[in-house]
């Protein structure tokens, strides 16, 4: 039913990056919290230009990039999170475009600040992950994976008399990583160029113990989902078990930055509640008992 999961484990050149991320930031940042233990979140300096933080500082070739960047919501150049960054290891893959889909339902979840909820059970996200792509040789086969990483170091709280998050301290134990295989996969380039790959199974949880693929993340922190494109040549094992030993490219959209919540923090989102079956109506996507139940306000799609 779930795709297969990669655990971090057997990524030791992420956990590397990490590592040696942390130490540069620490040691230059005097006013940044000191890193937990093991695998650290990476940091990154908030830039307030925009009028609130924006935690995100992605180089990209994604089809969102250009928009996003030019708000000026970058961190400075020093600072920037290894893996907030995209990465391409395939020179075949270089030409290759990911394209958001629902692009400007996330944009507007994004101006208020998105909240994505997670239980022990798991939760699907929404608004849910879904992208094309455009470059693709239709002879060759690939395999689309998506993973979410922390944002930075640090645990937030919600302070309802400003409306805002601030920072409550330095980050809680990095939960176990994981790596979503779409079940599809692998696609034939023919099939990927003429559809949609939707992430619609993809599911939240805080539960460390979980054993049914769900990802695993921290309540009050914020994390970046990030798409791999990996290509799959003809005899190649069904499942990848390391991602870097792989032909891939890397693709980030800021605007789909959310901070994992046990319940929804910001009024926006909870006070004027409409059913989450209508919004699935305007995107023309079908409801689920497992997504959220309501979301949003009457704002959120006012043009």
């Amino acid at each position: 039913m779930y795709g297969p999961i990669i655990l971090c484990a057997d990524i030791p050149v992420q956990a590397e990056t990490l590592e040696k991320f942390v130490e540069s930031s620490a040691s230059s940042v005097a006013s940044t919290p000191e890193p937990v233990v093991g695998i650290d979140c990476p940091l990154v300096s908030p830039q307030m230009e925009s009028g609130r933080d924006s935690p995100v500082d992605v180089s990209s070739t994604s089809e969102s990039s250009v928009a996003c960047n030019s708000t000026g919501r970058r961190s400075p150049a020093a600072h920037k999170n290894p893996l907030l960054q995209e990465k391409c290891t395939s020179e075949e893959l270089r030409t290759v475009t990911c394209h958001l889909e629902t692009k400007e339902l996330w944009d507007k979840f994004n101006d208020l600040g998105t909240e994505m909820i997670i239980t022990k059970s798991g939760r699907r996200m929404f608004p849910t992950v879904r992208v094309s792509f455009t470059g693709i040789k239709p002879d060759q086969r690939y395999a689309v994976l998506l993973d979410i990483v922390p944002v930075d170091n640090k645990r937030y709280r919600y302070a309802y008399h400003r409306s805002s998050w601030l920072v409550a301290g330095k980050a809680d134990p990095p939960a176990p990583c994981r790596m979503y295989a779409h079940p599809d996969s692998p696609y034939s380039g023919e099939q990927l160029r003429k559809q949609v790959v939707s992430f619609e199974k993809v599911k939240l949880t805080n539960n460390e113990m979980d054993k049914h693929g769900h990802l695993v993340l921290n309540s009050m922190h914020k994390y970046q989902p990030r798409i791999h494109l990996v290509k799959r040549p003809e005899g190649a094992p069904g499942q990848i078990v390391d991602l870097e030993n792989e032909e891939y490219k890397t693709f980030i959209f800021p605007e789909t930055v959310f901070t994992a919540v046990t319940a929804y923090q910001n009024q926006l989102v909870s006070g004027d509640k409409f059913p989450f079956r209508y919004l699935l109506l305007r995107c023309g996507k079908p409801a689920s008992n497992d997504d959220d139940t309501f979301v949003s306000t009457d704002k959120l799609l006012t043009p």
